[in-house]
């Protein structure tokens, strides 16, 4: 980057993010103004990292690091705005938008925006944003990390006005992912490139260290390399205090160097050249000149003709030397008179204007797609630089596409999709009446859906449809067949239905979800496609006072060809009864629960029904069951609505006719290898990582929780080898045989849970090196708790509970337990006594715990010895609570 005496000091740029961590060495005192944009927080403080490194790549000092990662322009006045959620890490057109507008108003010359979504043809609210704003500052913003393939360029970098860039590694390669233009309303783009390749800059001390340097951290992408050109542009500023946004975009493109190897489309006027940006009296208007397309086929092109001004900022006439380059679709040097220019020699005048004209002749080019090229200027100290493309049409066809109501009435409230074999989409655009766009030569997969009137809605899939001629495709939403499926309650009422499908061989899906009153309908198009999978998956509240405790979960699916329709009176001989509860850890939750259909092909819908529940829960689901299995989850919910425990329960294949018993979050909760096949530890070689989850429900479900506090450790020879987070770690071992002592511990918050608010176990083995070729399981074992308790997580106080102790791991199976001892204690651990444990004749092994009439909680302490001499000891605080 340029070395020289401007430092950007009293240029002010705007940063809109995810906030900026101000309490960073790095950015202390850089920050002048602030303002939180976004519902997700009160603040504009930085909690996921994006918007610090970002800032600190643009203005950071570099004082953490003795100045080793200084970024472009340390001495700005930097504007922070917030403006993407920290929740979802999204933002809202409005907030973005607004986020502008504040940075214009509080005097931004300078605004960055790292951020984009995929753009569509038609001007959004942020485009047009940029282009209101445009003639107040200069945005500089993010191409988007879509690529490599043309058409993936980002909104609001798809916005003319804005200064687009791309990124390229530290050797100057095109990154594989920066989008390529042009935009999705044929506008060159993006306007340069710079690095954005494993970038270091500062790290919000408000994200998660796991790098080991708690104060830089390194990222990829565009929006990484966008802040080198925001900043590049802040040192233009301070140099030259009158420039306009356009005049700092022509001084940066002008300047800029570009690959041989690529065309515009892809890099734009070439990587950012501040060194050459700072020199520069002459730039051009515009950076880049793009001429279109030619249609296919070629027998009848014309030359196209551009104007190409350069306009002169310094005090002396120059005079510019000009020639043009050109570069074929594959990269290589193109024919010489695809891009001629009128003037070999131009003298531009001191403060004034030249002009000159550029053409394209594709009739000189024998290879059809994208030509790339280069107008040279020099002279006089200057080397200006202007990207040249046109596009030489593969061969293509018109597609004429005609969407009909169910009236039979032209529609434009639809959404089509075209996708050819190598993934890349045409979206086409909203019509009334026909609508024809260009396709280039080929097989593609065809989806559309047809909305309305009212609550009407049809859903086309044509899996091969082939291009090799002008083709006009009907869209009849009358000749669509409706879904119509009905459950043995008359009365009951569809809540929600959706229907999906998704095509392995072409990487695609879809997804559309509604409410019981709408009407579906569904049409197959076209040849059939072996690899195609759909299905309808819809919810039911039974009829009467049932309402809330009974409902009906039903799916249908087919492998080869998308639904046409849909007719099923489903009977209650086709049902499984699956009577579930849902516990609840703590008074006043609210949980979800879901049920996943999944058909024989392995078919997993994206979108299932979900149930709202005031916890604990309980209620009867009836399940269709041919040709089908089900998965389950449940999620307990803070008052802000987001998941604090979660459970689930793998595949289970229901028989029809038959009744089901299935409970989510219930004590006693705490370790079970059983409930999950990942869990234990493993030894390749010297390398052993081990994982358990803590907090598997006393069904056995695998579960998740949210902890408090928690550590895993690794121990041998009273030395420390290795620590980690609750439940997980990684260590290398000493390869000779040695004892070794793993303990797992985790806390949780009493608003999330009154049971189970401790867990630790500790288990001790012996172990030496072994194949690295094959993980060598390690001999762990657990004691799964799985006493009858209320859904609220209670027993009765002053009764006797019979306790199952289910064992996992090393210790299953009939004769390699040595010794099982259960201890309880009524005073969260501090004394405790030893419940007795029987054994029946089949191997069961449980504990009878009688309760103290006066007691509120029980923990346990269950100490386990296998026959190799192996040991786990658990210790579960407050596994359930007494009632009265």
């Amino acid at each position: 980057m340029w070395k020289a005496g401007y430092t950007g000091k009293g240029v002010k740029v705007a940063v809109l993010d995810t906030g900026v961590d101000q309490t960073h060495p790095d950015l202390k005192n850089v920050e002048v103004n602030e303002k939180n944009f976004t519902d997700s927080a009160p603040d504009a403080k930085d909690r996921m990292g994006h918007g610090t490194h970002v800032a600190s790549t643009l203005a950071g000092s570099g004082a953490k690091s003795g100045g080793k990662y200084k970024g472009v322009a340390p001495d700005v006045q930097l504007l922070d705005g917030k403006v993407i959620s920290e929740v979802e890490g999204t933002g809202t057109e409005s907030s973005i938008t607004a986020g502008m507008q504040w940075a214009v108003d509080n005097g931004a010359k300078v605004v960055n925006l790292s951020l984009g979504s995929l753009d569509s043809p038609g001007t959004d609210a942020m485009e047009a944003a940029v282009a209101r704003l445009a003639g107040k500052a200069l945005f500089v913003i993010a191409a988007g990390n879509d690529g490599p393939e043309h058409g993936t360029l980002n909104s609001p970098g798809s916005a003319p006005a804005a200064l687009t860039v791309g990124s390229v590694d530290k050797q100057d390669n095109i990154a594989e992912t920066s989008s390529r233009g042009p935009q999705a309303d044929g506008v060159t783009k993006p306007d340069l490139t710079a690095p954005g390749d494993d970038i270091t800059a500062a790290r919000s001390t408000l994200t998660p260290d796991d790098t080991g340097n708690d104060a830089y951290v390194s990222m990829s992408g565009t929006s990484m390399a966008t802040p080198h050109v925001a900043g590049s542009a802040a040192l233009l500023l301070q140099q030259h205090p009158k420039w306009t946004g356009p005049q700092l975009k022509a001084a940066l493109t002008g300047s800029a160097e570009p690959d041989p190897t690529l065309n515009a489309h892809q890099q734009g006027a070439g990587r950012v050249d501040l060194t050459r940006a700072v020199t520069a009296s002459v730039v051009p208007e515009p950076g880049m000149v793009a001429f279109g397309t030619q249609a296919w086929p070629h027998t009848d092109d014309k030359p196209v003709a551009k104007t190409v001004t350069y306009r002169n900022l310094g005090a002396e006439p120059v005079t510019l030397t000009l020639s043009a380059g050109s570069l074929d679709p594959r990269g290589r040097p193109g024919p010489a008179g695809m891009f001629t220019i009128k003037d070999t020699k131009l003298t531009v005048p001191a403060g004034g204007t030249a002009k000159t004209t550029v053409t394209a002749d594709t009739r000189s080019g024998t290879a059809d797609g994208i030509y790339g090229g280069t107008l040279l200027a020099t002279g006089g100290g200057q080397e200006v630089r202007t990207g040249l493309v046109v596009d030489r049409e593969v061969e293509s066809y018109d597609l004429t596409l005609k969407h009909l109501d169910v009236n039979g009435k032209d529609s434009s409230n639809y959404t089509t999709t075209l996708t050819d074999r190598a993934q890349r989409k045409i979206e086409v655009p909203f019509r009334e009446g026909p609508v024809t766009v260009r396709v280039p030569k080929g097989t593609y997969a065809l989806e559309s859906s047809v909305y309305g009137p009212t609550k009407s809605f049809a859903v086309f899939v044509q899996p091969k449809l082939k291009v090799g001629a002008e083709t006009t495709l009907t869209l009849d939403s009358r000749k669509a067949k409706p879904v119509a499926v009905t459950t043995p309650d008359a009365g009951a009422r569809l809540t929600e239905s959706n229907i999906s499908y998704d095509d392995t061989s072409l990487a695609i899906a879809s997804s559309w979800s509604f409410g019981g009153g709408t009407v579906m309908r569904t049409l197959g198009l076209g040849p059939d496609s072996p690899t195609l999978n759909a299905q309808y998956n819809g919810h039911w509240k039974a009829s009467g006072t049932a309402s809330d405790k009974v409902d009906y979960r039903l799916a249908f699916s087919r492998t080869g060809n998308w639904f046409s329709g849909l007719k099923h009176a489903t009977t209650k001989a086709e049902l499984a009864e699956v009577k579930y509860g849902v516990g609840a850890s703590a008074a006043g939750r609210k949980g979800r629960l879901s049920a996943t259909p999944i058909g024989t092909s392995g078919y997993n819908p994206p979108l299932v029904p979900v149930t709202s529940l005031k916890l604990p829960a309980s209620g009867t689901s009836y399940l269709n069951t041919k040709d089908l299995r089900w998965t389950w989850s449940m999620a307990q919910l803070d008052d802000a609505g987001e998941s604090r425990i979660d459970y689930g329960a793998n595949e289970i294949a229901y028989k029809a006719g038959k009744r089901y018993t299935l409970n989510f979050n219930t004590g006693v909760v705490g370790p079970d290898l059983k409930a999950d096949d990942r869990q234990g530890a493993r030894r390749a070689g010297n390398a052993m990582d081990a994982y358990v989850q803590l907090f598997s429900d006393g069904a056995g479900h695998a579960g998740d929780s949210v902890t408090t506090g928690g550590f895993t450790r690794l121990e041998s020879g009273g030395r420390t080898l290795a620590e980690g987070g609750p439940g997980a770690v990684y260590a290398e071992l000493p390869a000779a045989s040695a004892p070794y002592r793993l303990t797992m511990e985790a806390t949780r918050s009493a608003k999330d849970t009154t049971t189970s608010t401790k867990v630790a176990a500790a288990w001790t083995f012996t172990s030496a090196e072994t194949p690295e070729e094959e993980p060598s399981e390690l001999p762990l074992s657990t004691v799964r708790l799985a006493p009858k308790l209320a859904l609220n997580g209670t027993a009765p106080a002053g009764s006797t509970l019979t306790v199952p102790l289910k064992v996992a791991g090393a210790a299953a199976g009939t004769g390699k337990i040595a010794t099982l001892t259960v201890k309880v204690s009524y005073d969260g651990g501090s004394t405790w006594k030893t419940a007795p444990v029987t054994t029946d004749t089949k191997g069961a092994r449980t504990a009878k715990v009688k309760h103290p009439a006066t007691a509120k909680a029980v923990s346990y302490r269950v100490h386990l010895k296998d026959t190799s001499g192996n040991t786990v000891t658990e210790t579960i605080t407050n596994a359930y609570r007494l009632a009265p």
